[in-house]
């Protein structure tokens, strides 16, 4: 889990939130709902980038804004999957490619 914080701060991303056991994968109101057998990292990397939207912005008030925070999530965790295979042991060797508008 550490390497995932490590890799989310690099896009200024420091979650708070709970990670609990459940039968769909998703977030909501501070709680990450995990199924067992989607505990991968780019998984989990996903739903806590939505934490942080969360945590940082409040809920997401219309469609659209639903909309980007979730385009914005599935980028930041094909940065992850792109990157990983250039790592030592799941953090990313930099330099990372991080789109400018997620930093």
């Amino acid at each position: 889990m550490n390497k995932i914080l490590v890799f989310l701060a690099l896009f200024n991303c420091y979650p708070q939130t709970v990670i609990t056991p459940s039968n769909e994968t998703f977030f909501l109101g501070g709680v990450v709902y995990m199924r067992p057998d989607m505990l991968r990292p780019e998984v989990i990397i996903h739903e806590l980038v939505h934490a942080c939207d969360y945590q940082n912005h409040g809920p997401a008030k219309t469609h659209r804004e639903w909309v980007l925070r979730e385009r914005r999530a599935m980028t930041i965790e094909r940065a992850y999957i792109e990157n990983k295979d250039q790592t030592r042991g799941g953090i990313p060797k930099m330099p990372i490619t991080v789109p400018e508008a997620l930093r």
